[in-house]
């Protein structure tokens, strides 16, 4: 390959790179626009949402058994910018993850440490009153993602036993750990 042919190939490179990080850039422009457009989370008929206890202005439940962050704004320490600067954090719904027994999971974070939490707790523990101090919450249906109050109930262990093998949720010859 001569050194004219090797000169045309490096300048028809530079042009195709030129045009293709032009691109790129719009792209990345654009994408960035759409995240700035921030929408209100619509509500899901009868929704109705109640702070989390002790993650107050921070995160919500709602009776339907969905999750989400609250728009706020902190002040954050940034070293680069030698000092601090407002981050304004947006109404978002979060997306919950299975555990190995089904249930529905959250990850909440404060103070740069997580915590986890079943979204089925959550939930009773904003709407559903405990006045007999049961410790357990059943899924009325047997489903362990549907966490709408009106498939949760408070209830004893040895009642949740017994509501599990009548629905077969669990073989009749179960040993409970409790008894």
């Amino acid at each position: 390959m001569t050194d004219e042919k090797r000169q045309r190939l490096r300048e028809n490179n530079k042009r195709y790179y030129n045009r293709n990080k032009e691109k790129r850039l719009k792209q990345i422009r654009e994408c960035r626009q759409r995240k700035r457009i921030k929408t209100k989370i619509e509500n899901l008929e009868n929704e109705e949402w109640k702070d989390i206890e002790g993650w107050e202005n921070k995160y919500q439940v709602s009776n339907m058994g969905r999750i989400k962050s609250v728009e706020r704004q902190v002040e954050v320490y940034s070293p680069k910018k030698n000092g601090t600067f407002i981050k304004t954090f947006y109404e978002k719904l979060l997306k919950p993850r299975r555990s190995s027994n089904n249930y529905q999971n959250i990850t909440l974070y404060k103070d740069g440490k997580t915590y986890c939490y079943t979204i089925h707790r959550l939930v009773a523990n904003a709407f559903i009153p405990n006045i007999n101090n049961l410790e357990e919450i059943n899924h009325m249906d047997g489903d362990k993602t549907n966490n709408s109050i009106y498939n949760l109930e408070w209830i004893s262990h040895e009642d949740n036993i017994k509501h599990a093998i009548e629905n077969g949720l669990i073989k009749k010859n179960y040993r409970s750990d409790k008894e």
